[in-house]
This record gives structure tokens, C-alpha cells and sequence, in this order.
């Protein structure tokens, strides 16, 4: 009798156990990247959105799973992806870029989106406004009108003397042709010579960086669209001895003059309250846009003494990090 009673107690206190266990539910989560997380920078910002979303009470391997892709730039890469995570029926998906942005949107209509670093995401119309996006698609935009504009004087501040700028930009992106030409007043307003280049592929940019040579560009203002030619452009910078300046911070590690732009550890882990927003039951639509608020100076001495460009004291002061 004492053993069947020990036993009955066995059962009766695992029951609970059980089905608190089978009522735990896992999300899945889709993740459309830009490109492998080699980079250590890319890795440390990958793992924020984790770390984010554990805060918020979600963790991987417990109660969420997450499903990763990389689309490396490429949309096609970005549409397989996107179509694999609406067959996987994931319950969200994050897009990091703006074609994974345009791939996800185009896969589903009922799925949320959440983006983490989508430039102007109203004029590339994945969204209906900041402040009512409509639809299934929200999240973060990394850049606005104000630091925009910042990057081009903090330029200015360094290179006082007019000088020709060559703003690489991608025309495939909805929206990018506006952005360029906000770019382009704003360079003829400081007394800049802006040159537009467009670049949608590998030959474009070799096409791009003929006409760099021939219109004896003095900078080099890739617009953040052209990551995935980062190495071909610094390259083709160093070479040439022409300063790199663009509002990614990971350009700065392969060289660039200065960056300026928003935190991207900040815009990964705002990215992340979406989703634990979502997971409860949030809909995107009633989720605004939000634009970063935190903006950084990166300045890489080892570039400016290797082309021998002086920074102003003035702007050394405003730098956040200064690469030695």
C-alpha cells in the first residue's frame, strides 16, 4: 500500500508538470539576414536580438525558435528565403535590409514583418506612413533626413576646400532615387560637387568606378544599399587614395574615412521589443515606425594618416570611436 501510495503521489505531482510543459508554446521566428555572421561586428549584433529578446522573455531553444537565412544582397536569395518562411508558416519574420523588406512583404500579407534597418521604408512604400504602417510590416528605419544631412557637414568640416563627391546609390530600390536627390541638394547647398553614380550589380560598379576616375572624384559616399560591395569599393579606395565615407559603421573596419549613422546594436535590440510585442499579440499595423535615436561618429585615424588627411579638432571632439 505504501508503495502504491508513494507511486499515485509520483503521478499526480509529474501530471502538472506535464501539462504545464505541453502547454509552453514555441514560436518560430524567421530571420532574413544580409549576410553571413563571419564578420565579428555582424555576430555581435545578431546575438543582441537575442539577447533582446531574452530579456523580453523569449528565449531560443525554449520557447522560440528561430530559422535563419542570409540573402548576401541578392533578391533572389531574399525571395527563396521569404517563401520558405511562409511555408515553414513561421509566426514573424524579420527582415534586416530593404530586399528582404520588399521579398517578405511580396511572399505574405498575413504574416508579421518586423524590420531592424530599413532605410526610408514610407518611399520605398513598404509601409503606408511612420506613424500608421498599415499592413503586416513595422519596425525600425535606420536613417532619416537629419543624419543624413550630418554626415554630408561633418564632410564638409573635413574637407573645407569644394570638392567632388561621388554618391554610389542602387536605382532598384523604390524610394532611392528621392534619397539621392535630398543627397545631392544637400551637397550643392554646402558647396559640394555631387556626382551620381548608379549601381545595381558588379558591372555597374566597375561601370561607377571608371566614371570616379574620369570626373576625378575626390570622396567616395556609397549610399548603404551597396554593402555587399564594400570590398570591391575600399579596394578600389585605397588604390586610388580616396577617402570612403558612409553612414554604416561597419565600414569603418574595412577602411572607410569616417561613418556616420545610426547605432545598429540599438536598432537590433529596438527590433526585438517588435517582435516580443507581435509574439503577445500586437498587431504591426498598430505598431508605428520608429526611427533611431542613436546616432554615432566613427573615425578611422589609421585611414586619415594613410592618405594623409587632417581631421579637425572640431569634429575629432564629436567622434564616438576613433579607430587608432
Amino acid at each position: 500500500m505504501q508503495l502504491g501510495t508513494l507511486a499515485l503521489a509520483l503521478v499526480l505531482l509529474v501530471a502538472p508538470l506535464r501539462a504545464d510543459a505541453q502547454a509552453v508554446k514555441v514560436f518560430r521566428i524567421g530571420w532574413l539576414g544580409f549576410v553571413l555572421p563571419t564578420n565579428p561586428e555582424v555576430r555581435v549584433l545578431e546575438d543582441a536580438f537575442v539577447e533582446a529578446l531574452r530579456a523580453q522573455g523569449f528565449v531560443e531553444g525554449r520557447n522560440i525558435v528561430i530559422e535563419r537565412r542570409w540573402t548576401e544582397g541578392r533578391a533572389q536569395q531574399a525571395a527563396s528565403a521569404a517563401a520558405e518562411f511562409v511555408q515553414m508558416k513561421v509566426d514573424v519574420i524579420v527582415v534586416v535590409d530593404s530586399k528582404a523588406a520588399h521579398a517578405a512583404k511580396q511572399a505574405t500579407s498575413t504574416i508579421p514583418i518586423v524590420m531592424v534597418a530599413v532605410a526610408n521604408p514610407e518611399q520605398q512604400g513598404l509601409v503606408a506612413s511612420l506613424g500608421r504602417p498599415g499592413g503586416n510590416l513595422t519596425g525600425m528605419t535606420n536613417v532619416s533626413a537629419e543624419s543624413s544631412g550630418r554626415a554630408l557637414q561633418i564632410l564638409k568640416d573635413v574637407f573645407p576646400q569644394r570638392i567632388r563627391v561621388a554618391i554610389l546609390w542602387n536605382p532598384e530600390l523604390q524610394g532611392s532615387a528621392n534619397w539621392l536627390q535630398t543627397d545631392v541638394s544637400r551637397a550643392k547647398a554646402l558647396g559640394m560637387e555631387p556626382i551620381a553614380l548608379a549601381v545595381s550589380s558588379a558591372d555597374d560598379l566597375e561601370r561607377a568606378l571608371g566614371s570616379v576616375i574620369r570626373e576625378r572624384a575626390d570622396v567616395l559616399y556609397p549610399q548603404l544599399a551597396l554593402w555587399a560591395h564594400r570590398a570591391r569599393i575600399q579596394d578600389f579606395a585605397a588604390k586610388q587614395r580616396l577617402p570612403v565615407v558612409t553612414g554604416a559603421r561597419q565600414w569603418s573596419q574595412f577602411g572607410a574615412l569616417f561613418t556616420y549613422g545610426a547605432d545598429p546594436r540599438d536598432l537590433f535590440q529596438r527590433s526585438a521589443a517588435y517582435v516580443a510585442k507581435i509574439l503577445r499579440g500586437a498587431k504591426p499595423s498598430d505598431l508605428p515606425v520608429e526611427q533611431s535615436s542613436k546616432f554615432e561618429l566613427v573615425i578611422n585615424m589609421k585611414t586619415a594618416k594613410a592618405l594623409e588627411i587632417t581631421i579637425p579638432a572640431s569634429v575629432l571632439q564629436q567622434a564616438d570611436e576613433l579607430i587608432e
